[in-house]
């Protein structure tokens, strides 16, 4: 699918111009909790919104978007219980890794549960670019191969908060 999660700041038609260059068919505007819009916008892109919030606020967008966003903390069983749409940061932590396999922040129990609960994981590309690059992708390569293993689905999204930082879609595809 070719569909990017970005954050705009009252720059949303510069997203549009630039999804459209980039190939996209899909774009979704993710806001935070207070300041979440439907705007109509005259286009040939599919436009969905979304609020990207904490883990305490997951309850509160559910009631007003079908897409929640969620950034990982250490709190990941109760972050997935609750159901949000995507849920990403869970391999960006500073432990070290195991000795034969890698402390990626996902495990089978929690693919299990994420395959259960329909809670897909997101790469943030952003992220793979700005930290540790080698680490960060080991730790992603070995998430998306257990949730392959136990059917979740996986997003990789740009998260750019301009829309210089959005990325090709096949600058992207890492499945």
């Amino acid at each position: 699918m070719t569909i990017d999660y970005v954050i705009p700041n009252k720059n949303e038609q510069e997203f549009i111009d630039m999804a459209i260059e980039l190939g996209y068919k899909e774009l979704v505007f993710l806001y935070n909790l207070k300041d979440f819009k439907i705007t109509k916008f005259d286009t040939k892109l599919k436009i969905d919104f979304g609020i990207i919030c904490n883990s305490n606020e997951i309850a509160k967008a559910k009631n007003k978007s079908k897409i929640v966003v969620v950034k990982c903390n250490d709190n990941v069983r109760q972050i997935i219980e609750k159901s949000p749409s995507l849920i990403y940061g869970m391999e960006d932590h500073n432990n070290s890794d195991f000795i034969h396999h890698k402390n990626s922040g996902l495990n089978q129990v929690l693919a299990k549960l994420m395959a259960t609960k329909k809670v897909s994981y997101c790469v943030n590309f952003n992220d793979l670019i700005k930290g540790d690059r080698v680490k960060l992708f080991s730790r992603i390569k070995f998430n998306i191969k257990l949730c392959k293993k136990y059917n979740v689905d996986v997003v990789v999204a740009s998260f750019a908060n301009d829309c210089f930082k959005m990325k090709g879609k096949k600058d992207m595809f890492l499945v």
